[in-house]
């Protein structure tokens, strides 16, 4: 476990930038739990490597407000890779806390509820919310329009109902696995009739 460990760490340090942003793009496309800590690594590798306006380049580039991004690699450089980390929420309330590691490594079940009440008995009562001053709403709705479409094409490709591997295990999933695939039907459903509601304004204006 080690091993695999200080490989990845070693092929992150070893990333180029174009590298880095592709990772960091595939990363925010997926329902990987540990989006946010390894996006703080990666943004701290180029940080690192190519300095402080690079990472401003680096959150336009992954259409990431650069605060979000300078917030999970601060919280990413207070907790070693090398060893066990907590959910990152936990770790956001733990980050200024000087025996945070000794803190989890003796509650490893502990609750950002109850990191934030520690937090607060030790008499930091920072917020762990960082503030991105006043959106800019085209270049927001560009980079979320992107963001969006690639996740939903990762999602179309994840739900694939009919022949290959569907009909191939379908006696291997189970009754909770149908209904939750049922219950995904119908939110697709539901979403048609709300898409089609959705741009009605826009297909009459254009006509």
């Amino acid at each position: 476990m080690v091993e695999m460990v200080e490989r990845r760490m070693r092929a992150v340090a070893q990333m180029d930038y174009d590298d880095a942003v592709h990772e960091a793009k595939r990363l925010l496309a997926s329902a990987d739990n540990d989006i946010p800590w390894r996006i703080g690594d990666l943004a701290d590798q180029v940080e690192k490597r190519y300095g402080e306006s690079k990472l401003k380049q680096f959150a336009e580039d992954i259409g990431t407000a650069l605060c979000t991004v300078e917030r999970r690699r601060s919280v990413a450089r207070a907790w070693p890779k090398e060893a066990a980390r907590p959910l990152f929420a936990v770790a956001k309330e733990l980050q200024a806390l000087d025996d945070r590691v000794e803190i989890f490594r003796s509650n490893p079940n502990i609750t950002s509820r109850e990191a934030n009440k520690l937090k607060k008995e030790r008499g930091d009562s920072s917020s762990t919310e960082c503030d991105c001053g006043p959106a800019q709403p085209e270049n927001d709705g560009r980079k979320w329009v992107a963001g969006a479409y690639s996740r939903w094409d990762h999602a179309l490709g994840a739900v694939q109902i009919r022949g290959g591997n569907w009909e191939r295990y379908r006696d291997l999933i189970d009754q909770p696995a149908r209904d939750k695939l049922k219950e995904l039907v119908r939110a697709v459903l539901d979403l048609d009739a709300y898409v089609d509601g959705l741009f009605e304004p826009v297909r009459i204006a254009a006509e």
